[in-house]
């Protein structure tokens, strides 16, 4: 695994998560033996090389691999981060002003910003069987948001 792995990713990006022995039963319920799982996670930055890499892996291990899930995660969200952040505030002065006109009053200087930002990492994840898959399989990756919360606080004037 950890070799056709390196063939599409830096090793670096392959890690252990864990390693599992337990008794296999018969039938009857008798013991007959062991099983032993050893866990990986593979990151991979490219989803045409993820689909490759997925497809080698089960070229190369067939039936005993099994795939928990393959989860596709947004990685740099700056520039969206940066839009929403902008977006946020606008927002917040646009209500502030309002409110403040509403009041008969203007606004002043700012006292105070907080914000959050968010992502929606509700990208659907892909779990799996691949038996089927001998050459690569195709990943798909949809939309992602990314969202920011600010709170300012201005004096009234």
């Amino acid at each position: 695994l950890v070799e056709a792995a390196s063939r599409h990713t830096q090793p670096s990006r392959i890690t252990s998560t864990g390693v599992s022995v337990r008794p296999t039963h018969d039938n009857q319920g008798k013991r007959d033996g062991f099983e032993a799982r050893h866990g990986y996670a593979i990151g991979c930055p490219d989803l045409a090389v993820g689909g490759s890499l997925l497809g080698d892996l089960v070229s190369q291990i067939g039936d005993g691999l099994a795939v928990d899930s393959v989860a596709l995660e947004v990685t740099d969200v700056t520039g969206a981060a940066a839009e929403a952040r902008e977006a946020a505030f606008t927002d917040a002065r646009e209500r502030a002003l309002s409110l403040a006109r509403m009041a008969g009053l203007g606004l002043g200087q700012v006292e105070s910003i907080v914000e959050s930002i968010s992502r929606d990492d509700s990208i659907p994840r892909v779990a799996a069987k691949l038996a089927m898959a001998r050459d690569s399989v195709s990943l798909q990756p949809g939309e992602s948001a990314v969202s920011c919360s600010v709170t300012v606080v201005w004096t009234l004037t």
